[in-house]
């Protein structure tokens, strides 16, 4: 997959988390479950944990269908924006 160290190190320990929280049983519950512990987070802490869990069950486990139907939720990239005084 051509994954940078740091990648790889970042998803291992998420996917080490999911299966320690969801007692070692993959399954789209223990998905949603573990994604819901993360809603309230960051949009890009959210959006990561996601990452992790598609290339741990899709690319890894080779199941797709427990993944693939959580969307990842929007970045608001222009937010540090927002504090700015007007031109005026």
């Amino acid at each position: 997959m051509r994954l940078e160290r740091a990648t790889i190190i970042n998803t291992l320990g998420d996917v080490k988390r999911f299966l320690k929280k969801s007692d070692y049983v993959v399954s789209y519950e223990n998905v949603k479950r573990y994604l819901e512990s993360y809603i309230n987070q960051a949009a890009k802490t959210y959006n990561s944990q996601i990452t992790s869990l598609r290339r741990f069950i899709r690319d890894f486990l080779r199941l797709p269908q427990l993944i693939m139907s959580f969307k990842m939720t929007p970045v608001d990239v222009y937010q540090f924006y927002e504090d700015l005084p007007s031109k005026e």
